[in-house]
């Protein structure tokens, strides 16, 4: 089987909207992520010791990944040195930020297997060719890592993203007697790249739980009851009975022209487990109608904070699969508004 993923963007919807950066002096005032980075980073391009560059945190809208606000960051900083004094108020407005802020890596996962007599794995294969994903500030091995670093008179080489993350989840969850797992970095990047929420593991476990379907259906098996053939860990095949317990896989039919799936997985191989009963209609367009989740999150502290992670995770893992794609031509970004990048509007938003 093989699984494609596009390039894809993690931008937030609300403010700051227009990034913003106010710069004065040895001082930077704004929303980042990457505080401590910037702060190394502009010292190091300013010829100034790092206890001389102020960073202000201030709460923004966050994007689960990397966004423009450290390059913003970055520029306002370099225009503050020539503003003798004053302060520098730097604004990237919405098709800038779509436009040159970095992009989840487009990535092709392809699996192969082995089935004995009785319809068991024997053997598992999944390799993985990605674009990086950190490249962030601080991970650039060669200067820093700022779309105006590169531009400068005396500009810094780009060095493309780190793979890092691309290879989470790599490893299946299930209890498989051979496996062979390969990941390859492509250097090559047609654009520019970084973290986008939950890195590789969106590609990898779609990939996978998408093969694990083809294998079902191959064996003539029950998707539900061949994942549970090949998992021993007790808490994952939970989740998996509870989501499927819950849609009520075994009981209440679908309606005409809509079908259940399920997917499974264990966060990096050791964190949260979950499963996902999807209810997906297929007429003139492909719609998802409700999503049962099950979770084993550990020891939860906040309910209501996982709870919300949980469904706005679910949500946004739905626009990704079913509508969001990043275009662009040799020469430029095409998708730089909400107009040309459509996400998941709430009429669209499936019940959870």
């Amino acid at each position: 089987g093989e699984a494609p993923q596009p390039v894809e963007r993690g931008e937030e919807v609300g403010g700051p909207g227009p990034v913003v950066l106010d710069a004065h002096g040895p001082g930077a005032t704004g929303a980042d992520e990457s505080g401590g980075d910037v702060q190394q980073l502009v010292a190091q391009r300013g010829g100034l010791p790092v206890g001389q560059i102020e960073v202000e945190f201030l709460e923004g809208s966050g994007c689960y990944g990397h966004n423009g606000n450290d390059d913003a960051a970055y520029e306002a900083a370099l225009l503050a040195r020539h503003a003798e004094g004053r302060p520098v108020r730097l604004q990237w407005m919405r098709e800038e930020e779509l436009g040159w802020a970095p992009y989840g890596p487009a990535a092709v996962a392809e699996l192969e297997a082995t089935l004995d007599a009785d319809g068991d794995i024997l053997t598992w294969s999944h390799e993985l060719w990605s674009y990086g994903s950190r490249g962030r500030p601080g991970y650039s091995s060669i200067g820093p890592a700022f779309w105006a670093a590169s531009h400068l008179a005396e500009p810094f080489e780009r060095e493309a993203a780190h793979l890092g993350g691309a290879i989470r989840n790599l490893d299946p969850g299930y209890t498989l007697k051979e496996k062979r797992l390969v990941a390859h970095r492509l250097l090559d990047q047609p654009v520019r790249t970084s973290s986008l929420r939950s890195l590789g593991a969106h590609l990898n476990v779609f990939a996978i739980e998408s093969f694990m379907d083809e294998l079902a259906a191959a064996t003539g098996t029950d998707p539900v009851a061949f994942r549970l053939r090949h998992l021993d860990d007790v808490r994952g095949r939970e989740v998996i009975e509870v989501a499927a317990r819950e849609a009520g896989w075994d009981e209440a039919p679908v309606a005409e022209g809509r079908g259940r799936g399920i997917g499974y997985a264990r966060y990096k191989g050791q964190a949260g487990y979950c499963a996902v009963v999807a209810e997906v209609e297929a007429t003139s367009r492909l719609r998802v109608v409700e999503l049962t989740i099950a979770v084993d999150a550990g020891c939860v502290i906040n309910p209501d904070g996982l709870e919300n992670q949980v469904a706005g995770g679910a949500i946004q893992s739905t626009s990704w699969s079913t509508m969001e794609q990043v275009r662009f031509s040799t020469e430029r970004i095409l998708s730089d508004s909400w107009d040309s990048y459509p996400i998941l509007q709430f009429s669209d938003v499936p019940e959870v």
